[in-house]
């Protein structure tokens, strides 16, 4: 076994698996931290064969940091897990619309655990923010399971001035 901790393999104890008809059962403290594992399987007689499994960590609560969001103004969310944002991407829909990516230069990640969508942001014209109302923000990283979470936040018309 190969753990994103170790530097090659090492052999499993016999205690911490069990063979059966439907196949090998590992114990799941084999498994203490996310990231890729590797296997080599090896029988006297028989041809090594190798498997891997990628374990993914729990995806922390999102929330919004901005009090009153509004158009034109920078957002703020927030997650437990800072690590997270690492690879990210983000997404903003009308609540019954299709989603549409937001570029990672529209995003300020400089305070750990936090991310800004830059006010900036809503005067491009790829922006689907075109009016007041509620947009649905998803937010995807492939290393944490679930992979997508989403966040409704209803925008106020821009501030005047």
């Amino acid at each position: 076994l190969k753990t994103p901790a170790s530097g090659g393999y090492v052999k499993v104890d016999a205690a911490k698996y069990r063979l059966g008809d439907a196949g090998i059962a590992f114990d799941k403290s084999l498994f203490g931290e996310a990231g890729a594992y590797s296997f080599v399987f090896h029988a006297s007689g028989s041809a090594n064969k190798s498997a891997s499994l990628t374990v993914k960590r729990e995806a922390a609560e999102l929330s919004l940091l901005t009090k009153a969001p509004a158009i034109g103004l920078d957002l703020t969310f927030k997650c437990e897990d800072a690590d997270f944002w690492n690879g990210a991407t983000v997404y903003v829909r009308p609540k019954d619309g299709e989603p549409s990516m937001i570029p990672s230069s529209r995003l300020y990640r400089a305070r750990t655990g936090e991310l800004t969508l830059k006010a900036d942001y809503f005067a491009s014209p790829s922006c689907p923010v075109k009016e007041a109302g509620a947009y649905v923000f998803t937010f995807t990283n492939s290393r944490f399971e679930p992979a997508s979470l989403e966040i409704e936040v209803t925008l106020d018309a821009a501030p005047a001035g």
